[in-house]
């Protein structure tokens, strides 16, 4: 079905679609994964469709740091974590016609949730990073947590409810439908005139994030901060459960890589259970850890970054995302669509569901790959590898018109880290743990469970992240500070 806008009755009484009868959709992401942003993403082909008879005007695929006014649909994830979030959910309230709980964190806090029966205090437990105490957090720079995750409908009122986890896209493209047929169911950056430039929040990115300059009195930078601005307490609501539970909870902590995080979860099981898992088995996980990799790339490159890199970072903010790639390039995101797709057909044929799979368990799998679904995939391959072959093709003429920035956009000193095979070819699975300086030398190779040997980590008041580093160098001047990536070697 081709979707067409018309009059919408979400909100009580009923109101018309403004402007030129589109649709102004919002979405929103307070305390959650961001699977059920990936889930709309699966939408695929459709969301060319909808680009015709809608505007996306905010959401973490578009550059708005302001939630806009006369909204028609604002469908919201995750649930209220945060006095941050507390002020958003009545923002989008305000201005939205209609409100969705989109997914279960917003409808019933969901895994959010399960921090609920601790103290806030015992939540940030896990930044002590082996002191008496976490730091004292700075509530200028980072969110004051509230003592409770809360579902969205306990904050303000809503229209409507999109559960699972996540809602699959045919349930989403459902909800969007009946929103269109009336159913029921400039860009500003925060700037302070004084001395600090503030940029919330920072757009298509995979996380939520601020990041604040501060200036010296003539002007120049004196410090850049990138603020981590959600918590979820994951660290501490693990402590205690069980190692089947482990892949399911881990899944969770991100629906963009959620493969990788059940099956790291699985792997640990494997190590607790001293087991060696079937050849078969590591070759599944395998498959679907690669799987996940090409629709998160695809992501990454097609979705959030194709915007700036092919209309330029000149470009008018509002129409510099995937909707303005869908007009100025369709063949261009059509092609990057399908590649996620596919990426996603791979993960759910090898794992049953394509987000959040409970399939990677402690010893194992739970199932095998059938010789259909092994068909189905060998079928996808050719399709995926010519997507990617003219994206390298592309990204030949784009690189060539930007050798000044690449030349010194992130270059500074640092160690390399990532997981290395016998051969010293690059490992996604298995391997080693390698880190090399900047001109490649290699400094320290081990095995992954020797990780806390080499890795330590501290905590700062501006930010939600700890900070990991390189403990032989120590933490002084950044001199342990390492970006995680192949390294020619």
């Amino acid at each position: 079905m081709t979707p067409s806008a018309g009059t919408m009755r979400g909100a009580p009484g009923g109101v018309e679609l403004i402007g030129s009868g589109r649709l102004r959709l919002a979405t929103a992401w307070l305390g959650g994964c961001s699977g059920c942003h990936m889930s709309f993403l699966d939408l695929d082909e459709y969301l060319l469709e909808l680009s015709q008879v809608a505007d996306l005007v905010y959401g973490p695929f578009v550059d708005a740091k302001e939630f806009p006014t006369g909204v028609d649909v604002a469908l919201v994830e995750g649930a209220v974590t945060n006095r941050a979030n507390l002020a958003m959910a009545g923002i989008i309230r305000q201005r939205s016609r209609t409100v969705i709980s989109f997914g279960d964190c917003a409808i019933t806090g969901n895994v959010t949730a399960m921090r609920n029966h601790l103290t806030v205090t015992e939540t940030l437990d896990p930044f002590r990073c082996g002191s008496e105490a976490p730091p004292v957090f700075d509530y200028a720079a980072v969110p004051q947590l509230l003592p409770r995750a809360l579902p969205l409908h306990q904050v303000i009122p809503v229209d409507g409810y999109i559960p699972g986890c996540p809602p699959g896209p045919d349930r989403i493209r459902a909800a969007i439908e009946c929103l269109l047929r009336g159913e029921p169911v400039h860009v500003w950056i925060g700037i302070s005139m004084s001395r600090t430039i503030t940029i919330d929040p920072v757009t298509r990115i995979e996380g939520h994030a601020t990041i604040t300059i501060r200036l010296d009195d003539a002007g120049a930078v004196a410090d850049a901060r990138f603020h981590v601005t959600e918590f979820r307490g994951f660290e501490r609501i693990c402590i205690g459960r069980s190692i089947w539970e482990m892949p399911g909870i881990t899944a969770r902590i991100c629906g963009i890589c959620p493969v990788s995080h059940s099956i790291s979860a699985a792997r640990a099981g494997d190590a607790i259970l001293g087991v060696e898992i079937p050849p078969v088995a590591v070759h599944l996980r395998r498959i679907a850890n690669l799987a996940s990799l090409i629709q998160s790339h695809a992501l990454s490159f097609f979705h959030l970054s194709a915007a700036d890199l092919l209309m330029g970072m000149d470009e008018e903010p509002s129409r510099r995302n995937l909707w303005g790639l869908v007009a100025h390039h369709p063949e261009v995101a059509r092609g990057g669509i399908r590649l996620r797709q596919i990426g996603q057909k791979i993960v759910s044929a090898v794992a049953g569901e394509s987000i959040h799979p409970s399939w990677a368990v402690p010893g194992g799998v739970r199932e095998p790959l059938s010789p259909e679904g092994r068909d189905r995939i060998a079928a996808l391959l050719p399709e995926g590898l010519a997507i990617v072959r003219g994206a390298l093709g592309m990204l030949d003429g784009i690189y060539a018109r930007h050798e000044a920035e690449i030349t010194a956009y992130g270059d500074f000193p640092s160690l390399f880290a990532g997981l290395t095979a016998s051969d010293g070819g690059l490992e996604h699975y298995d391997g080693s743990l390698r880190f090399t300086d900047s001109a490649g030398v290699h400094v320290d190779e081990l095995s992954p469970e020797h990780y806390a040997q080499a890795i330590t980590e501290r905590a700062e008041p501006w930010s939600y992240m700890t900070f990991p580093y390189y403990q032989p160098h120590g933490d002084r001047e950044g001199e342990g500070m390492f970006r995680v990536g192949p390294w020619p070697v």
